[in-house]
């Protein structure tokens, strides 16, 4: 991926662009945050096994995994030194931000502000490539409601829309997988595979009156761990591909049945 990025970086002052992106919603933003919301489960169920003790406890006491989360709430809310350091990939003049995939399309990011009713406004800030190189990410502050994250996938040029404060997102290391957990009331998780030409993901949820609590651990490889806390019971779930086909082991699969949770295949 380094040598597609390498050609983007060369490709950035050739060529036009289409239409400046101005919101989550803008063509060709796709809102991964609103499939999210609406998913349904599929026909082919995923049944959740019991995780072996060694594995459950790695997960159990591994701290959070902050580094490979996105949080725009950490993350600096100025890109001049990011832009420096990554000279090429992505540049700025004044309010239009232009970020070049790997494959060498360009997209536009614009900032706006108006002053009508309550007044509003769309901020992006380029925060540089992740993931091994395979995605860009661009933060997108909102005027009145918390920001989110905008991933380019430099393999094919689309981009994803993530509400990535108060939604768990983690894209696996090297940017094949991509995670999402609604972690309100209505308890949702979805593993997407990237680029989307077709894959099938896994949607998994807990019934809306479970009450658990969720902790991002880390990714490991092509699995992720999870920590999921009821009651003040502490249940670590590991959640991957094996051999193509995806896998849900749980510590303690009978509390987590009693939460009511349910995985399947995305439709």
């Amino acid at each position: 991926m380094k040598s597609s990025l390498a050609l983007a970086a060369l490709l950035l002052p050739l060529g036009a662009a289409a239409a400046p992106i101005t919101n989550f919603d803008s063509p060709p933003v796709v809102d991964l945050a609103g499939q999210l919301r609406a998913q349904a489960h599929g026909a082919r169920a995923v049944a959740i096994q019991q995780l072996d003790a060694a594995g459950a406890d790695g997960i159990l006491r591994a701290a959070a995994g902050a580094r490979q989360r996105l949080n725009p709430m950490e993350s600096p809310q100025n890109d001049a030194k990011t832009l420096a350091a990554h000279a090429g990939l992505g540049q700025r003049k004044g309010p239009l931000l232009t970020v070049v995939a790997g494959n060498g399309k360009q997209l536009q990011f614009k900032n706006w502000r108006t002053s009508q009713g309550d007044g509003d406004s769309s901020t992006f800030v380029y925060q540089g490539p992740l993931a091994g190189g395979a995605l860009q990410r661009v933060d997108l502050l909102f005027g009145h409601d918390a920001p989110g994250s905008l991933l380019v996938d430099n393999r094919d040029g689309k981009v994803y829309f993530t509400y990535s404060t108060e939604n768990i997102v983690a894209p696996a290391p090297d940017g094949k997988t991509l995670l999402q957990v609604q972690t309100e009331s209505d308890w949702r998780l979805q593993l997407l595979p990237l680029p989307q030409d077709g894959q099938g993901g896994l949607f998994c949820s807990l019934r809306r009156d479970s009450g658990a609590s969720t902790v991002f651990k880390s990714w490991q490889g092509d699995a992720v761990g999870l920590e999921l806390e009821q009651g003040g019971q502490r249940v670590a779930l590991r959640i991957g591909r094996d051999g193509g086909a995806w896998r849900v082991a749980a510590s303690q699969p009978a509390t987590l049945a009693r939460l009511g949770l349910r995985c399947s295949l995305t439709r």
